[in-house]
């Protein structure tokens, strides 16, 4: 799963991805980072089964050059292209601390996620003008009346993006999002916005408008200090606790941000256990045994045979996989059977 950082420039954006980005990136630096996501079922799995190891669902975040209105849109479509053609969504920062913002004018956090969100919109109608100029071509060449997809779709996206609707806003058939995956849209993703305050401000009352403006669009948002969360991040263990009271915090922001953004794709997580490893894994919901055998090797799926499963409400009433293989709740499903979240399998396979 892979998550670009955006936002504009001094949000926070760059700060925000080295709280979240603690401990998993190489010494060297970089602008991405492979983070685990925090898993209570899987620490549960983990604590009760004892294996060597736990593997967590990871998420690649990517820390993106700021988006400046002033930008050159053919060298800003270069730029995200390459970073962010196969992402899974984005996450977007705004900046609700201090009291200017990067143009020098009073802080407005809602100004500055409407912008951020229209400066995403801009991007996405060059993308369709850029390459959409050989839809356009072969449209003309077509003779009148005959029938084009594409170019039909193009036209309707056009329109929504002209008012400043995101594309994910519209619906599209399957032939349609088939067309639709060589354009990297930003705005066909899903998106979660990041209020970064400041730390006398950790409730976020300088966003609460802003906040409003994000649900109207459907947007899910979490509100944190992203310099207090760094500064969490590189204090030893022992002294964490102590610098979490002193500023009321029970948890850390940025493992929530991180679940949130794990969240708002359409996957389910299954795991897998045994005496070396308990493993979490992440498959589009509706995926089926076999093709879930898959993602752990492929060799599993060219040999699937049957799946063993328990729901993980049933393994934790039960208390282990011993325990639910007494109490009847392991069943054996076929390659069709459609993994639900939580699932915990064994693949029966021939090598």
């Amino acid at each position: 799963m892979k998550i670009p950082i955006l936002g504009l420039p001094i949000s926070g954006k760059t700060t925000l991805f080295r709280a979240l980005a603690a401990g998993h990136l190489p010494d060297t630096g970089g602008h991405l980072a492979a983070v685990p996501v925090p898993d209570p079922r899987l620490d549960l799995i983990a604590a009760r089964e004892k294996p060597k190891r736990i593997a967590y669902a990871t998420i690649t975040f990517v820390d993106v050059a700021a988006m400046r209105s002033d930008e050159d849109r053919a060298a800003r479509i270069d730029k995200l292209h390459g970073l962010t053609g196969d992402a899974d969504a984005l996450l977007l920062v705004v900046q609700a601390f201090g009291h200017l913002d990067h143009r020098g004018r009073d802080l407005d956090p809602r100004r500055d996620l409407c912008e951020l969100l229209s400066e995403l919109v801009l991007t996405d109608l060059a993308i369709i003008e850029t390459r959409g100029e050989r839809v356009e071509r072969e449209h003309k060449a077509r003779r009148r009346g005959e029938a084009d997809p594409e170019w039909n779709m193009l036209h309707r996206l056009r329109g929504h993006l002209e008012a400043e609707r995101w594309a994910r806003e519209l619906s599209f058939n399957d032939e349609e999002l088939r067309m639709l995956r060589g354009y990297g849209l930003l705005t066909l993703r899903p998106a979660l916005v990041v209020f970064n305050c400041g730390d006398d401000d950790l409730e976020g009352g300088r966003c609460a408008e802003a906040a409003t403006i994000a649900d109207e669009r459907g947007l899910p948002c979490e509100v944190l200090c992203a310099e207090l969360e760094a500064e969490l991040t590189e204090l030893p263990e022992e002294d964490r606790a102590e610098f979490m009271a002193e500023y009321g915090l029970e948890h850390i922001a940025g493992d929530r941000v991180i679940r949130t953004a794990y969240g708002l794709i359409d996957a389910v997580t299954f795991y897998t256990v045994n005496e070396n490893e308990a493993h979490a894994w992440t498959v589009p919901r509706g995926t089926g045994a076999r093709e879930a055998a898959g993602k752990i090797h492929t060799d599993m799926e060219h040999g699937f045979v049957r799946a063993e499963v328990v729901s993980f409400a049933d393994y934790e009433a039960a208390g282990s996989l011993q325990a639910a293989r007494h109490a009847n709740k392991v069943r054996l499903e076929g390659q069709d059977y459609i993994v639900q979240d939580g699932d915990i399998l064994q693949i029966r396979f021939t090598r």
